[in-house]
């Protein structure tokens, strides 16, 4: 419903709100704060889910839940990131980190891990957004997280291909690969293939890079990633030049 109907996901979590405050639930209140932020976030109204996220926190922060407080922090954190502001958005995810590994769930730690790893690379902290991925991956293979692997396998292949170490970003470029190929996620293999691609064109290995791209187009073609097979023939022209 959330997401589908973010409409009917407010007045949901407001009559949850109103329900718990009577029920004297006060973890539940914040629960629901937090989901009518989400709700307007969906919508695109990011200044309303702001205030509802803060009001979230003042809340957790004045009962002392901690799983809340983190949640705040995280969706604060994001707020910030699509407004553009990287840094302050780094600073979120880096306090909703510290209270996660403090109550030692590891999927939550993994989530926090990977959005303060990609703020640093935002940041161009490479070294420092390398560190927290290598142990944000050493999480998620004992969760087996295929996913969250191949996200940050293909993030690291970004940073190595950043600071032009090409072989160590092709070697995690085909790591992430090969976690897509086992979720079956043809969309996701389609955008690995374009940036090895890329890799490789930067090696000045055209051919590979072709075999890479072409390896892409039809996956972009069955999945309707239209913006993906852009970027494909776009690189494809780039190198034919």
């Amino acid at each position: 419903v959330l997401f589908s109907k973010p409409d009917s996901a407010f007045t949901l979590a407001k009559t949850l709100e109103k329900e718990a405050q009577k029920e004297k639930l006060p973890k539940r209140v914040g629960d629901a704060l937090n989901i009518q932020g989400i709700s307007f976030a969906i919508r695109g109204n990011l200044d309303s889910a702001l205030y509802y996220y803060e009001k979230a926190l003042e809340h957790n922060t004045k009962i002392n839940y901690k799983d809340g407080i983190a949640g705040s922090y995280n969706n604060i954190g994001i707020y910030h990131k699509i407004k553009g502001n990287i840094e302050k958005s780094s600073t979120f995810f880096e306090k909703a980190l510290v209270i996660r590994k403090e109550l030692g769930v590891e999927k939550d730690i993994a989530t926090s891990m990977n959005n303060v790893a990609i703020s640093k690379m935002q940041l161009a902290n490479y070294a420092e957004a390398a560190e927290i991925f290598t142990d944000c991956i050493q999480i998620q293979e004992k969760l087996e997280d295929y996913r969250g692997l191949s996200t940050c396998y293909n993030n690291m292949g970004i940073i190595y291909q950043e600071q032009k170490e090409f072989d160590k970003a092709i070697y995690y470029l085909e790591k992430s690969l090969e976690m897509k190929i086992k979720v079956d996620d043809k969309r996701g293999q389609a955008n690995i293939l374009k940036n090895l691609g890329s890799v490789k064109a930067e090696q000045k290995n055209h051919e590979e890079a072709m075999k890479d791209y072409f390896k892409a187009i039809p996956l972009c073609e069955e999945t309707g990633s239209n913006f993906i097979l852009a970027s494909v023939y776009t690189n494809i022209g780039i190198d034919f030049n």
